[in-house]
């Protein structure tokens, strides 16, 4: 079970904040190694936004659950736009 984006307002799943459901995910210049963004979460969910000339290239993409308690599979999905679109929850 994981967490999903629209959430309790649509009946779906829903990760409370807890170091269980921590996670942390880390992007990189795949070339130079250089550390272009990080984001922490602690309810199973994160959203990262990358755009321009950093994230035209090949990148490195490190997931991993920083605290002791977070010790679950995880699935990564990754959308490659080339518009700065916005999504939305349709219940």
């Amino acid at each position: 079970m994981g967490s999903s984006w629209c959430g309790a307002g649509c009946d779906q799943p829903w990760l409370p904040d807890a170091p269980e459901n921590a996670m942390k995910v880390e992007v990189y210049d795949a070339e130079t190694q250089t550390l272009l963004d990080t984001q922490t979460s602690q309810s199973g969910r994160i959203n990262m936004h990358g755009s321009g000339g950093n994230y035209s290239k090949d990148l490195l993409l490190h997931v991993v659950g920083p605290t002791l308690e977070a010790t679950y599979a995880y699935r990564l999905q990754v959308a490659v736009r080339s518009y700065d679109g916005e999504d939305e929850c349709e219940c």
